[in-house]
């Protein structure tokens, strides 16, 4: 009796290894894995060509944060894709130094210094409460 063994290729065209059934990991041909798939550039809102990296050609969400960075005593959040690159793809909140670093001696009240005073504690103050003058005897 004669076996006969047929291999069925998950990969499709372009595909140079896949995980399974229609979702691919490396592409060829100068492809872009995009979502699992294999696509000839990048054209999703929010999405770039990584270029050449160790998984072969991909693309990326745009990070905002690194293309339009917010100003100084803000803190950046890229936004995921499809947010585009550019300030609608991030957020900027004000930095809390006060809660990064409160003021190290008991009795002292922080306080938030505005933008663009930094991100460390050089953006807040610490005043002494005066209690005799909040409570006089």
């Amino acid at each position: 009796t004669t076996t006969t063994t047929t291999t069925t290729s998950y990969c499709a065209t372009d595909c140079e290894r896949c995980a399974g059934p229609g979702v691919c990991e490396l592409c060829t041909n100068g492809k872009f894995l995009f979502d699992g798939n294999c696509v000839a550039a990048c054209t999703a809102t929010g999405y770039t060509e990584s270029g050449q990296d160790v998984v072969g050609n991909t693309c990326v969400d745009i990070d905002a944060c690194a293309a339009v960075p917010c100003p100084a005593g803000y803190a950046c959040d890229d936004l995921p894709a499809p947010a585009l690159g550019d300030a609608a793809g991030r957020t900027c909140t004000q930095f809390d130094a006060c809660a990064w670093f409160p003021c190290e001696l008991t009795g002292e009240v922080c306080a938030d210094l505005p933008p663009p005073a930094g991100n460390s504690t050089s953006g807040r103050t610490c005043t002494d409460i005066d209690a005799c003058a909040a409570f006089p005897c």
